[in-house]
């Protein structure tokens, strides 16, 4: 009798939970895809977790949450003043492994980009606006194409792997993180680079180069620039190629 009564109990309390708890043991569903209109007023967006960000400048000004079903209702997108946070509250991802979200932010305009999670950020259309983008104690991959004035890449330990491709007048990166820089395919006009890390840099400038390095790190560059300004404080080198 002591023995039925303990099963009777673990029976209730097992069968009393909510399904919420047992979310885990769900499929990922079939792709499907969730739209969100933002203000555009928006200019800084902040991204957590593992997503996947793709930048459509484009004026229509809405989100496009691409994946799973099951995935994609747990991604939320808060609107705060001139921000936008996308955080994915997805749990138990060992048991939905490879099952990718994919974000298309479509936007006015867009000053500043925070990634704080895992995943990859790219575009669609080239950006043609100035662009701030930090990746703090991060593991993801920045792939752009630009044309702009202004960028600033400030990439502050994790690893970020960064590639942009295009044109711009002037390019600013900090990178104290564990990926390189490649922009070689980016034709500069005046760059600035820090380098406070252990791997390289590649960069195409054609006017002013500002070089610092603090580590071990090396800067190539090709091109043709006007003036070299050169702080080393570190191992590394500045190797034209």
């Amino acid at each position: 009798m002591k023995y039925l009564t303990i099963y009777i109990l673990l029976l209730s309390a097992f069968s009393c939970r909510k399904p919420e708890n047992r979310r885990c043991w769900k499929g990922s569903g079939q792709i499907n895809a969730i739209i969100q209109s933002h203000d555009e007023s928006i200019n800084k967006l902040i991204i957590y977790d593992d997503i996947n960000l793709k930048l459509v400048n484009d004026s229509l000004n809405y989100c496009e949450i691409i994946g799973p079903s099951n995935l994609i209702k747990l991604v939320h997108i808060i609107e705060n003043n001139n921000a936008i946070t996308i955080e994915n509250h997805n749990s138990c991802k060992f048991l939905r492994a490879n099952k990718e979200i994919n974000v298309f932010f479509h936007y006015t305009d867009l000053k500043t980009i925070h990634l704080n999670g895992f995943g990859k950020l790219s575009n669609e259309k080239e950006i043609i606006h100035p662009i701030e983008i930090k990746a703090e104690n991060v593991l993801s991959n920045i792939d752009l194409l630009i044309n702009n004035d202004s960028t600033n890449i400030l990439i502050s330990r994790g690893s970020t792997e960064t590639k942009l491709r295009g044109n711009c007048e002037n390019l600013y990166i900090y990178n104290s993180g564990l990926a390189p820089i490649k922009t070689l395919s980016l034709s500069s006009i005046n760059v600035h680079i820090h380098s406070n890390t252990i791997t390289k840099t590649e960069i195409n400038v054609n006017g002013k180069l500002n070089a610092e390095i603090r580590s071990s790190g090396d800067i190539y560059y090709s091109g043709n620039p006007t003036s070299i300004k050169s702080t080393i404080t570190g191992s590394g080198k500045i190797i034209e190629i």
